[in-house]
Parts: C-alpha cells; structure tokens; sequence
C-alpha cells in the first residue's frame, strides 16, 4: 500500500508516515463530527425551535471567543498533537454523558449540543490546519493538503452514510454513543502521527509561554505588521470576511430546511444525505484540484470560494427555497474544503516565522471570533426588520470586498514570495551592483550618503565613493578634493577614478599640494587624471613638477610640455632611456611614448614584445600598442592572455581589440583566472560587447569550467542578450540535465563497485550544475534581481527551498517550468526520464548499458570518462569497450590519455590480485572523502585532488615529517600535506634536554603538515611512525594548481581551518582554567606539558 501511494500520489519516502496518519486523523474526525452535527442539528430545529437560531449564532460566538483565547494559550504550552487528542478526549466523555441526560428531557440539553457540534467544528479544525502548517512546508502543502482533505472528506461521506442506518437499527439517540467510538479511532491516529513526526510539534511559531497577552496587547503587537505586510492584510480580510458571512448563510440554510421538512426523521436524513452527497461531490472535485492550482495559480483558485458565495446569496435573494439552499450549502461547503481552506492555510506558511508567531494566533482567534459575531449581529438585527431572504443583500457587499482581496493578492503573490525569501538571505546577497542602483531610486539620500563618505576611510570610504558614483549623486567630486589630502596613497589613487567633472582650480591646487616626489604611484596617478579631464596639464605646472620628480617613471608621465616646446630634447631623453641598461628607465620611456602618442617609436614598441622578457616592460608595452594602429594587433596580443605572470595578463586584457569572434573566445578563459583584478576585468570588458559578438558567449557557457561559468552569468546579466539565444541555451541545459539522468538510469543495474558509487554520484552533481545553469540564465535576463534572489532560496534546505521553487513557478514560463519540474523536484529517475521522453521529443536517450558507457566515454567532462574507465578495469570489461578505449588515448587531456592507456596495458589479473595493496583512483577518492578537508568536494574537484596525491610508505620509527627522513629524500622539511590512510603516528616534540615528548598519537583520517602548503617553516613538533604508515601526499605545487582550478578547494580548507582553530582556542581555554584552579592564581606561560610538571612539583 505505501509503495502504491508514494507512487500514485507522489509522496515523498520521508513524508509518508506523517502524511498517513495526517490524513486518517481528519478522517475520523470529519466522520465523528458529520455524525454529531446530523444529530445536533435535526434535535435542535424540532426539539427546541428555529426562532432560536439567531441567538444561538450569537451564544455561539461569545463562547468560540473564550475556547479561542484559551486554546491559544495551549497551543504554546504542548504539542499540538497532545493537544488535539485531549480535545476529542474531552469532547467524547461529555457527549456520551449527554446520552444519559436526555431522557431527563431537559430543554436546554439540545441548545447546548448546538454548541458542541459548532465547537468541535471550529477548534478541532483550528487545531488540525495549525498542527498541518507546522509539519509541511508551503511547498508540500499544495502538493499534501489536497490529499489530506480527500481524506476527510471520506471520513464525512462515512459519517452521513451510516447516521440513518444507525439511527434506525439503535435510535437517534444513540447516535451520542458512536461519536466516543469514532473520536477514539482519532485520538490514535494522534498518537501515532506524534511518533512519526519529527522534532517538536509545539508549534515554533507560537508566542513563547508566559503571560497571556490582552487584547489591546495583541492589537498593538499586530497593528505594525498589518500596516507593512500586504500579505497580512489581505489574510486579515480573508479571515474576517468569510466568518461574518457564514452566520448568515448558515441561517438560511438552517431556515428553508426547517420549513421543508416537518419531521425529525425527514430532516435526519435529508441532513444524513445531503452532507453524504456533499462530500462526495467534494472527493471528486479534490482529485482536481492539483490542476486547478498548477493551471490557475493559488491566488486565483481563492477567487473561486468568494465568487461562488456571491452566485449563492443572489439564488437566495430570488429564489429563496430548497433547491437555493442544497446549492449554496453544496457548493459553499465542496469549495471551502477542497480549496479555498488547504490554499488559506498555504498563505499562513508564507509568512515569516517571526510574524506567523504573532499574526496567526491573532487571525484564526481574535479576528475569527469578530467575524462570526458580527454576522451574528447581523443575522439577529436583521430578522427583526426583514425576512431571511434579504440578508443576501449585506452578505453581497461584504463577498465583493473578500473578492477584491483575492485579485489584490494575484497582482502582489510574486513579490510576497521574494519579500519572503529575501528576508531569509544575508545582506551581501542583496548588494550586488544591480542592487545598488536600485537600492536609492526615489529616495533623497546623497547627503547621508555624502556625509558617511567623509567620515570613512579606506574601503569603506571607496564603498560609500562607488555608491555615490552608481547613483550619480551630486557633490561627489567636491567631496573627493575634499578628502584626498587626509587618506593614505591606495585611497587616493583608487579614488581618483571617480573624479568625473571637478572645478578646475580647485582640482589642480589639490594635485599641487599632494605632489610629493616621494609619493611617485599617487604622483603618476595625479598625472593621469588631470590629462583624462582637462586632455593636457598645464605647461608651467606641468615643467614644474618634471624638475622636482627624481623617478624616471613620474618624469616620463610629465614630459608633455617637451613635446610642445622642446621636441629634440624629448627625442634624446627617450632615446637614452631606450638605450640604458637601467630597467626603470625603458620603462619610462614605453610610458612616455604610449602618453605623449609618438607614432615615430610605434615600431620600437611593437618589436619589443619580441625582445624583453621582463614582465612589467611587456605589460607597458602591450599598454602602449593599444595607442597604435597595427591590422594584427589582436593576433600580437593574444598570446599574452596565457602569458604566466599577471601582470603582463591584465595588460593583454586589456590591449586586445574584440572585433571578431576568436578574440571574445581567447578572452573567455579569463573570466576564470585566479587573480581577482583579471576576472573583474575581464567581466568589466566583456560586458561591453558589441550585440553581433554575443552570441558567441552564450556558446561558451555549455563547455567550460564552473568559475568560468560564473563570471559569464555576471557579463550576461550586465548585457541584454537576445532572447532566442537564452531560450537555445536554456533548452541546451535541460536536454543535457536529461541526458545525464539517461546516463545514471543505465549504471544503475552496473555490478557494484567504487567507481560506479562515484560516477553515478558525479552525474547528480553535473545535472544539478545543468539546472542551476538554466536558472542562472534566467536572472541573466531578470532586471528586476528576482530569480536572482530566488537562485539563492533554492540553495537552502526545507521550507526555504519549498518557498523558492514556489516563487520560481509563478515567474518563469509554465512550458519551461514544467520540464524544470522534474530536475528540481525529488522525483525518481523513471519518473524524470518519462518527463524528459514527453516534453523533449529530441532527447534520444541510449538504447542499451553499453551505448550509455560509450557516450560516457566520449564525455568532455575529464572526470566522467577517467572514473568510467576505472569502472570498466574494476568490472573486468576492457575488452569490451577497446576499440572506443583506444580512441580515447588520442585526448586532448593528459591525465585522461595517460588513463586509458593504464587500462588498456593494465594486465587482467591485476583487477583480482590480492598481492597489489596500491590504492587506484577510487580507493583515493572515497579515502579522501572521509577526510574533514575534502568531504563536502563535488566528484568533479576530487577527481583532479585524487589524481595528484601520492602513495608513500613508511616503517615503525621512521620521522615522517620534521627529521633527517623527511618524505623527500634527506630534506629537514617536507612542502607537502600527508593524509594517514593506515597504521599510527606519534606527535612529538624535543625538549632542551634532548627528550621527546609525545603529545597524541593519530590514527588512520588525521592529516598533518597542512602549513606546508602555504610556505609556513617547519615547526618544532615531528611525527614519527609507530607502525607500519601509508600516507597520502599531496605537494604544494600541485595543491596551489588545484586552488587556481577550483577555488572550492581553498574555500573549503578556509573552513576546516576555521573549525580547527576553534578547537585549538577551547583547548587552551580549557588548559589555562586547569592551570587557575591547580594553582590557585591567574595562568601567566602555562601551557602543554609544562602544566602537568608543574603539578607533579
């Protein structure tokens, strides 16, 4: 039964117990209610008379108001499945005691009933929806809730079915005996839900326990929020609303019933067969309502609940007789059940658990019990003036204001979500540049802006400068003169930049006092700018500072006035410089030629990228043919791009023309360069790029690496790429996510083995990737940030992710959406691939195993094909696969030619030799995912770190790291990080006396001589084998390689340090306050082994 319900209705593995027990709860408490509101309400219309119905919705309501406020006190003192098996507990003992009252024929028994069976509908209700919108997520409870009302609703269908026929075999009276029977089926379900149930169900929403808060409290706590959230406004009016109508129509109802049928009997079973009939209707209707949400939305699924009462209270004002009365009743009940009721309490799960805390409480007892009193009110005074008909006339007006709130939400429900999300993300998240140009649009804040500027330093100061700069906020300039005599030099010459229109006096006095001959960077920083605003510097000024500069490089930015008034003397000056032996001074003169455009030496320039090595004369250089006009400049400069130092990277950067496609591509790589400055650049220049060139960049993004990837989102959100093309590479992504899915389906059935585990976990990765791409393309073309924010939603856990992907659904194409759907949701991999073979006609996915290893091993992905061919030698199927296997030797990629030649050379026997204890490529990866520092790496980075690390052996008592038998050879150091696969080793350290002293000794998973990796000195600790050792090595060349490829891995040790870190400093904590309290005074240098001597002593 599990099996075909998780199928059937896609339940999720892990929600079905709570889902089960969810549903038969509400099964039994709908059949226990329907029977008790049959009896209740038939005994009451004949046994005490309809004149009294107004008073009793009126008593009704005084009374739901004190078990509200009580029961919201209970909501935060236990749990709320206790709390609802204590209320049918409750509510059996007194209705069975009220069977052995009524033969007392006590008039008052029957108002009493009434009630009852109205209470046991409100608060177990209440009670029901509040402990279902703490256990699923908004996400699930569109998906759940649907099914879980289907599941009362035959608890209702059971309950009016089997009310006649008991009523007949032990009379109607003893219908009070049955409800006990059914409330204890409820009680537990309860029971059973709370052991299935994770963690608290409390409620953490709910106010703490303490006092209770009054009612001008609660006014004041929620009046804020009313007033700021949209969405709490609009539950306000669909909570008030709906309950000052339901007195009226209940009424009504109630009336025409009376006068149609004389009998108890007639009116049992009219009731009995009515309510049968309505929730049968209601299980029909629920098995589409899932469509109904994904074809229209929730918001305009809750139009259908206030326009059908609108359709019910017009046949009362017309036709005011039996068949308006089964309609309204019909319909009002089948549609408050099965939608408008799960999709109100999908909205409560939107808002923020802080202020679900204090506006759920308020909405579902305070405003719920103001509700039914005033169409008490309404319904009492108003059938003392009128005849019932027409207080449809009142009801119609107030269902027009709930209508008008639902077509409010349906223009606000996306911006609800994003309200949502975002306020669960941290703040950098919101403040990227987009963000920032948003952030002030309207808003007069440039003098607060202006002012914090002032106050600031360093970057801070150039934070609140690029601000003010995005945003274009007068005074900048002035501001800047201002500030540049008070800042360090990096302040100032990163400030100049945005200097943009200053006053020309005042601009040049500035630059007189901060030229200091000293201060050369800020000195040729001063000279450029005042030649980027004013085009050239004043002559006098100009030979002034020229004579006090003694740096070769500031003289050359200052030579303008020599190329006006002494043009033999520059030529001279330039040719010496070019001539000396002295590095600054050719440097001087590439500037002074680039600055001054002297065309006579462009030929001088361009043959000196042939002759210099020295990279900061290749950078000037490569700066400076950027000012000539040669027809090959790009195909001169492109080699550069490669060039190993960065500087000389940057300036190729920056020099290359992108007029033709090999240009964008060659540049392409740079968005994943490992220098910041070079990425931002490259981002900076790329998203400049002629429409007719963009194309190109959206080819790219489906084949290069992840760093790469992110920096071309960046450019594609700055650029506004044509949609077609999105649209291609969107569906590019997709079909690839599918493929891989194709590709995991057919390793499924593969013999296990390490290889195939990580293969198949590495396609998830790569599909995930697949996915993110798409949505990332999104936000590329997004201008308002929104799928932006969403992307980052999507990266939480629970109902974070739920509320994502339910903003997602409402923005993004439903044709794109719905073959999204598969990948984002937890559906299984016949279920994804079912979808795929639907919506995408073009998959064509492999025929057999051995198609989907030959794809595999045509892969671009290096680490797909490396672990296949490793799954094909541990499998034993080389030969097999050879003819595809040689193929590969002939790869571009080294590692990936060099394994395949391993496999094809690789004798048979050494699959199954037991003599070979050489770990391969898997047995190191799955080592190394055991490891704290590379345990959360996707497949992908852990391949490239597994095929880089080491084996290394070493007998008991050998120094491993920190003596005369280091790793490599005779060295009294070791640049490498040592992972312990097996045996243990000793920490030690030599004490002045020559002892060694051993701190812990680590076993098999311990990693040490991590500071290697960054150049640290040895310290004074050694590890020394106690058994026989094998290590895993990794050397900082290599190491500092993989950071550059994948900056996952320097991101991930940050962390690991951190936690280490933390570590060290509560040891010490520790250490110190067992120093303190042996002896007896504030530890000064106490610390290791010196404490436990000084104890001994």
């Amino acid at each position: 039964m599990k099996n075909l319900v998780v199928r059937w209705f896609k339940v999720d593995e892990d929600e079905f117990a709570q889902f089960f027990w969810m549903t038969s709860l509400l099964l039994f408490i709908r059949a226990a209610s329907i029977l008790l509101n049959n009896y209740a309400e038939t005994a009451f219309l004949k046994r005490f008379g309809v004149e009294y119905l107004p008073l009793m919705t009126a008593v009704n309501a005084v009374v739901t108001f004190v078990l509200m406020s009580l029961l919201g006190s209970a909501l935060v003192r236990g749990r709320g499945d206790r709390l609802i098996g204590r209320c049918l507990i409750a509510f059996s003992l007194v209705v069975g005691l009220m069977r052995f009252v009524v033969p007392l024929d006590l008039s008052l028994v029957y108002p009493f009933l009434y009630i009852l069976k109205s209470q046991l509908d409100v608060l177990l209700v209440f009670l029901f929806w509040n402990l279902a919108n703490d256990l699923f997520s908004t996400r699930q409870s569109k998906r759940l809730f649907p099914l879980i009302t289907a599941g009362g609703i035959v608890g209702g269908i059971a309950g009016s079915s089997v009310t006649p026929l008991i009523a007949q075999l032990v009379s109607l009276d003893n219908l009070l005996l049955v409800f006990p029977l059914l409330s204890l089926a409820a009680v537990l379900s309860a029971w059973r839900l709370g052991l299935a149930a994770p963690g608290d169900l409390s409620g953490k929403d709910q106010q703490q326990a303490g006092d209770r808060t009054s009612l001008l409290q609660e006014f004041k706590m929620v009046g804020p929020l009313i007033r700021s959230s949209t969405l709490a406004q609009v539950l306000l009016v669909l909570t008030l609303l709906p309950n000052v109508v339901i007195p009226i129509l209940n009424y009504q109802f109630n009336f025409v019933v009376n006068q149609t049928f004389p009998s108890e009997a007639g009116m049992l079973s009219f009731y009995s067969y009515f309510r049968g009939a309505q929730n049968l209707i209601s299980l029909l209707l629920i098995l589409f309502v899932g469509r109904i949400y994904g074809r229209f939305g929730l918001p305009v699924a809750l139009m259908f609940h206030p326009f059908n009462y609108l359709i019910s209270f017009f046949a009362y004002l017309f036709q005011f007789n039996i068949f308006s009365a089964i309609y309204a009743g019909t319909s009002v009940g089948v549609l408050r059940r099965t939608i408008n009721g799960p999709a109100t309490t999908v909205l409560y799960g939107l808002l923020k658990p802080e202020s679900r805390a204090i506006l759920r409480p308020f909405l579902r007892g305070t405003v719920v019990r103001c509700g039914i009193l005033i169409g008490a009110g309404i319904v009492w005074g108003g059938t003392q003036i009128v005849h019932p008909r027409y207080l449809s006339v009142i009801a119609i007006g107030l269902v027009a204001v709930w209508l008008a709130a639902t077509v409010l939400l349906k223009r606000r429900y996306s911006l609800i979500l994003l309200d949502l999300i975002r306020g669960k993300l941290p703040d950098f998240y919101r403040m990227n540049r987009r963000d920032l140009q948003n952030l002030f649009r309207g808003v007069d804040v440039g003098p607060v802006l202006l002012e914090r500027f002032r106050k600031s330093e360093g970057d801070e100061a150039l934070w609140y400068a690029e601000a003010l700069h995005t945003n274009k906020v007068a005074g900048l300039d002035d501001a800047i003169l201002e500030r540049l005599p008070e800042l360090d030099t990096a302040t100032c010459v990163r400030l100049l930049p945005f200097l943009e229109q200053p006053d020309r006096d005042r601009m040049l006095a500035v630059f007189g006092r901060l030229a200091d001959p000293g201060r050369s960077e800020l000195l040729i920083a001063l000279s450029q700018t005042v030649k980027r605003i004013l085009d050239e510097m004043p002559v006098v000024a100009e030979r002034r500072l020229f004579a006090r500069a003694t740096d070769p490089e500031v003289k050359a930015c200052l030579v303008g006035w020599m190329k006006k008034e002494d043009p033999d003397g520059l030529k001279r000056l330039l040719d010496n410089w070019l001539d000396s032996e002295n590095l600054a001074e050719r440097r001087a003169a590439v500037v002074a030629i680039r600055d001054q455009r002297l065309d006579d030496y462009a030929d001088i320039v361009y043959r000196l990228l042939d002759s210099e090595e020295d990279p900061s004369l290749l950078a000037l250089g490569l700066h400076a043919l950027a000012d000539f006009d040669f027809p090959d400049r790009a195909d001169r400069v492109r080699p550069f791009l490669r060039h190993a130092v960065a500087q000389v990277r940057a300036a190729a950067l920056e020099s290359l023309p992108l007029s033709a496609e090999k240009d964008v591509q060659s540049l392409i790589p740079l968005l994943g360069d490992f220098e910041g400055p070079i990425r931002k650049a490259a981002i900076r220049r790329l998203s400049g790029l002629a429409r007719p060139l963009q194309p190109v960049l959206v080819d790219a993004m489906g084949s290069c690496s992840r760093r790469v990837l992110d920096g071309l989102f960046q450019v594609l959100q700055a650029l506004e790429i044509d949609e077609l093309d999105m649209v291609r590479f969107c569906r590019r992504q997709v079909t690839e996510a599918y493929r891989l899915v194709d590709l995991a389906r057919w390793l499924e059935g593969t013999p296990a083995c390490t290889a195939q585990e990580l293969l198949v976990i590495h396609l998830e990765e790569l599909r995930q990737q697949r996915v993110e791409n798409v949505i990332r393309g999104l936000a590329a073309r997004d201008e308002s940030g929104q799928i932006d924010t969403i992307l980052h939603g999507l990266a939480g856990q629970g109902r974070e992710r739920e509320d994502s992907l339910e903003a997602l659904e409402s923005l993004v194409d439903q044709r794109l959406w719905k073959i999204l759907l598969p990948l984002l949701e937890n559906w299984s991999t016949v279920d994804r691939l079912k979808a795929g073979n639907r919506f995408l006609r073009h998959l064509d996915p492999s025929k057999s195993r051995k198609q989907a290893v030959e794809r595999l091993l045509r892969e671009e992905n290096a680490a797909s094909v490396i672990l296949t061919l490793e799954m094909l030698h541990s499998l034993g199927q080389v030969a097999t696969f050879r003819s595809r296997i040689e193929e590969v030797v002939n790869s571009d990629n080294e590692f990936v030619a060099a394994m395949a030649v391993g496999v094809l050379s690789a004798p048979k026997e050494e699959v199954v030799n037991e003599e070979n204890t050489r770990m391969d490529l898997p047995e190191r990866m799955m080592y190394l995912r055991k490891v704290d520092l590379f345990q959360d790496l996707p497949v992908n980075e852990l391949t490239a770190v597994a095929m880089v690390a080491g084996e290394a052996e070493f007998v008991p008592d050998t120094l491993i790291l920190g003596g005369s038998l280091g790793c490599r050879g005779s060295h009294q150091t070791c640049d490498c990080l040592h992972i312990l696969v097996s045996g243990e080793v000793a920490i030690e350290q030599q004490r002045s006396d020559g002892e060694s002293v051993v701190f812990a000794q680590w076993g098999a998973g311990q990693t040490f001589g991590l500071a290697a990796l960054f150049g640290v000195p040895e310290m004074s600790l050694r590890v020394r084998a106690i058994t026989d050792v094998l290590v895993l090595q990794i050397f900082r060349q290599d190491f500092t390689a993989l950071c550059k490829e994948f900056p996952e891995i320097p991101l991930r040790l940050c962390q690991v340090l951190a936690v280490r870190l933390g570590g060290v400093v509560d040891e010490l904590s520790r250490v110190a306050q067992d120093c303190k309290q042996g002896n007896g005074e504030e530890p000064q240098s106490c610390t290791g082994h010196q404490c436990g001597e000084e104890e001994k002593k």
